[in-house]
């Protein structure tokens, strides 16, 4: 394509930059962009150390990480997350025997 320039071509990947936004990106021989694929994983690992999976817990100013991190901490079976009013919100460790 016209407004992309090759910079430097190594083994089957080359390095172009866009001569109008002079952005660049990084191609294999079948002309895909590898950087899509590192955006992606890195994006997956971004959701899994930030357990971003979990829902989100009925608490405010608690995420969900925040409640895994403290009962990973804990060696008991149950760790107190939170105390709202005159109730204590606690978080249990179960162990899947399936």
């Amino acid at each position: 394509m016209f407004w992309w320039k090759e910079i430097i071509e190594k083994g089957n990947l080359r390095l172009q930059q866009n001569v109008v936004s002079n952005d660049y990106r990084i191609l294999d021989e079948n002309s895909f962009q590898v950087i899509i694929g590192v955006l992606i994983v890195i994006f997956v690992a971004f959701v899994y150390v930030n357990k971003l999976y979990y829902p989100s817990l009925p608490i405010d100013g608690l995420s969900a990480k925040e409640a895994i991190d403290s009962l990973n901490a804990s060696d008991s079976k149950i760790v107190q997350i939170a105390e709202e009013g005159n109730s204590l919100l606690y978080i249990t460790r179960i162990e899947n025997k399936g």
